[in-house]
């Protein structure tokens, strides 16, 4: 990111403000592209990382297969862009979210998860009410231990599905959110997920149900994917914006990163340290994986490391050459997903000038 043109370009507005410096992020979205092409991934962008129509758009416009979407209420939105498919790699329940799931199949291909022949019956009905059908996938549990199932849960499951008149399988996924545990051995925690899945498809397919795909999640796996090359897609969030989190498992370098939050230092405490007007309504409650910060402060002539947070103020407290009152700095969150969330708009900055966005999906549930 550009910390000096980000600084300029923000310099005569109140503060926090998240920006996103829009030439970096076309750089990450090439290469993203590229990576998965190479590894012949079809490329399925997250856009919870980022919940805005204008960077959905330079995605599929780098290739993108079609969509990731974490809500109901995001795919709805992202639906405008017409994408090829939009992917809910969780499962949907409740009434009122599978019939809007059901409708908007009419719009565009929609693929979601499974996670029960109970919920499958109920979106096989609310499809078959709504003339429309919707791919499913089953989820793979690889060590994050969120929805995700043992292989011989999933056979009991696969075979159940076949029928169901309006739902076609599509394949199995899994997110392997745990290679984020810690900073040393995420790649090989992602081999490991990896090399599960593949074996699992491999069982379900010898019971003579058929899985086209393999869809994979983490962008932090990103290095190894090319030794896979059974796996047949993948759902890449922070490959866009990128975040301290990326950066310390070593998935991309802190220059790399393509969103930050700009805020301005409002107090110098006699205790010592500094305070900024960002806090936990801007950046998230999210720490660092080592849980020793919440963000890292660029500008104003160092780096620093934001120790604590109120819901308004972020806190540097083990600081020796504190910066001066209104001086304008720029946060790298450890979770940009989570702090883009906190803003009705952000500004795009580039090399030609800034406009704001809005966040489109923003709360969008």
């Amino acid at each position: 990111m550009d910390v000096e043109r980000v600084l300029d370009a923000t310099a005569q507005l109140s503060t926090p403000v998240a920006v996103v410096d829009i030439d970096q992020a076309r750089r990450n979205i090439t290469v993203a592209s590229q990576a998965a092409r190479a590894a012949a991934l079809a490329l399925f962008p997250h856009v919870k990382s980022h919940k805005m129509l204008a960077l959905a758009r330079e995605q599929l416009a780098a290739g993108a297969a079609g969509l990731t979407c974490q809500t109901v209420g995001e795919a709805e939105l992202m639906a405008a862009l017409s994408p090829p498919e939009i992917m809910i790699p969780v499962p949907v329940a409740g009434r009122a979210s599978i019939g809007r799931l059901a409708r908007l199949a009419h719009r565009v291909r929609i693929s979601t998860v499974v996670g029960d022949i109970g919920s499958a019956r109920e979106l096989d009905d609310a499809a078959r009410r709504a003339g429309a059908e919707i791919g499913v996938f089953i989820e793979l549990d690889t060590g994050y231990h969120r929805c995700g199932h043992s292989v011989t849960a999933l056979k009991s499951l696969a075979g159940g599905l076949g029928r169901m008149s309006h739902l076609r399988l599509e394949g199995i996924l899994t997110y392997e959110g745990h290679v984020y545990a810690r900073r040393d051995g995420a790649l090989q925690r992602a081999r490991a997920a990896y090399e599960q899945i593949v074996a699992a498809a491999d069982e379900i397919r010898a019971m003579g149900i058929k899985l086209e795909r393999v869809s994979i999640g983490a962008s932090a796996g990103r290095p190894v994917v090319r030794d896979h090359p059974r796996l047949t897609e993948a759902r890449r969030g922070s490959a866009a914006l990128g975040d301290l989190t990326q950066v310390e498992v070593s998935a991309m370098r802190e220059s790399q990163c393509a969103y930050g939050v700009v805020a301005t230092v409002i107090a110098r405490p006699s205790r010592g340290g500094f305070v900024i007007d960002a806090g936990a309504k801007a950046l998230s409650y999210t720490q660092s994986i080592e849980g020793n910060h919440y963000g890292r402060i660029v500008g104003a002539g160092g780096t620093y490391s934001i120790d604590r947070l109120a819901d308004e103020q972020g806190m540097c407290d083990t600081v020796e050459d504190v910066p001066s009152i209104g001086a304008r700095v720029l946060v790298l969150p450890t979770a940009h997903a989570a702090s883009i969330d906190c803003f009705d708009t952000a500004l795009l900055s580039s090399a030609d000038g800034c406009r704001p966005v809005l966040v489109d999906a923003r709360g969008a549930r």
